[in-house]
C-alpha cells in the first residue's frame, strides 16, 4: 500500500511554485544568449467591477439589487512575499526534476536552477494600506530570468489574502463590536486556511478561531462549540449547561441545532441558574437578519 502524501508546501518547494513556461523561457533566453537583462514586473490589481451585485434589498414591497459601494482594496500578503523573495533558493531536488521527468539538459540552465536566488529589489506599499485599480501593490527589479520566477508565487500569495482583507474590511467598517474569524473551513488547503486568517486579521477583525495561526503568530484564539457537541448530549439543556459550567462568562449558545426559539428560552434558563454576567449567542443557519433582529428584541 502507498503511503499517502499531504503535497505539503515547505520553503524549499517555494521556487517550484510556478508555470513551467517560466523556466522554459529562461532556459531559451540562455541558449540564445540574452539571458541578464534587468527588468521591471509589476503586481497591479485591475480595476474593479461597476455595478457589482453584492445583495438585495426590500423598499416598498419591492425587491432592488443591492450594488457594491465600494471602490478601494486593503493590501495584504506582503509579508510571505517578502520571505519568498528573501530566503526562496533553488535546489537539487529541482534541478532533478527539470532534468530527469521535464527533459532539460542544458547544463547551464540546470545548474542556474539548482542556485537560483534573487539579489534584485523589490518595493511594496504596507499591508492594510487602502489602494485602488492600477496602482502597484509590488514592483520588482530584477533580471529577467530570476523575476518572471515569481509571478505564480506571488500572484498566489497576495491575491487571496487582499481578497479576504478587503472583505474583512467590508463587515469592520459596519460595526464596532469583537469579530472572531472563523473560515478555516473555507480555505482551499490548509495553508490557505492559515493565511486567510492572518488576511482577516489586517482587515480589522480582532482574532481567528485557527489554532494553526495562533501557534505561528503567538496570537489568541477563540471558538465556541459546534452542532456536534450539543447532538452528543442527551438534551440541549444539556448540552447548554455543561458549556456554561465549564466556560463561565464567556460561554456562547449555539442556537440553531434544532429549534432556535427553544433554544434560546433554554440558554435564557440556564444563564439565570448559572448566575451569568455575561454570555452570548450564535446563529449560522437560516434568515440570520431576521433572527438576529427577533434575539435582540428578546434581550431588550
Amino acid at each position: 500500500m502507498n503511503v499517502p502524501k499531504m503535497l505539503e508546501f515547505t520553503k524549499g518547494l517555494a521556487l517550484a511554485v510556478t508555470d513551467f513556461y517560466e523556466h522554459s523561457m529562461a532556459a531559451a533566453n540562455m541558449q540564445e544568449g540574452i539571458q541578464g537583462r534587468q527588468v521591471v514586473f509589476d503586481l497591479v490589481v485591475r480595476d474593479l467591477p461597476a455595478g457589482k451585485v453584492v445583495g438585495t434589498f426590500m423598499h416598498n414591497g419591492v425587491k432592488y439589487d443591492e450594488l457594491a459601494k465600494r471602490d478601494f482594496i486593503v493590501n495584504a500578503g506582503l509579508e510571505q512575499a517578502a520571505a519568498y523573495f528573501l530566503q526562496a533558493r533553488g535546489t537539487k531536488r529541482l534541478r532533478k526534476y527539470l532534468e530527469n521527468v521535464q527533459g532539460i539538459q542544458d547544463e547551464k540552465f540546470l545548474g542556474w536552477a539548482e542556485n537560483l536566488r534573487f539579489d534584485g529589489d523589490m518595493y511594496a506599499m504596507l499591508e492594510g494600506t487602502i489602494f485602488f485599480g492600477q496602482e502597484h501593490q509590488i514592483r520588482i527589479h530584477e533580471r529577467f530570468e530570476e523575476a518572471q520566477m515569481l509571478e505564480s508565487l506571488l500572484v498566489s500569495t497576495v491575491n487571496p489574502q487582499t481578497n479576504v482583507a478587503t472583505t474583512a474590511n467590508d463587515i469592520a467598517q459596519v460595526t464596532s463590536k469583537l469579530l472572531l474569524e472563523g473560515g478555516s473551513r473555507r480555505g482551499t488547503s490548509p495553508q490557505s486556511a492559515v493565511f486567510n486568517s492572518r488576511a482577516a486579521r489586517i482587515g480589522g477583525f480582532n482574532a481567528s478561531s485557527n489554532v494553526a495561526y495562533g501557534l505561528l503568530t503567538g496570537e489568541k484564539v477563540g471558538g465556541t462549540h459546534g452542532h456536534s457537541y450539543v447532538m452528543l448530549h442527551p438534551t440541549e439543556y444539556a448540552a447548554f449547561e455543561a458549556q456554561a459550567k465549564s466556560l463561565g462568562d464567556k460561554v456562547c449558545f449555539l442556537l440553531d441545532t434544532y429549534n432556535v426559539k427553544e433554544a434560546f428560552e433554554t440558554a435564557i434558563k440556564i444563564a439565570k441558574e448559572n448566575n451569568l454576567e455575561r454570555f452570548a449567542f450564535r446563529i449560522d443557519s437560516g434568515n440570520l437578519l431576521e433572527q438576529a433582529k427577533w434575539i435582540h428584541w428578546e434581550m431588550a
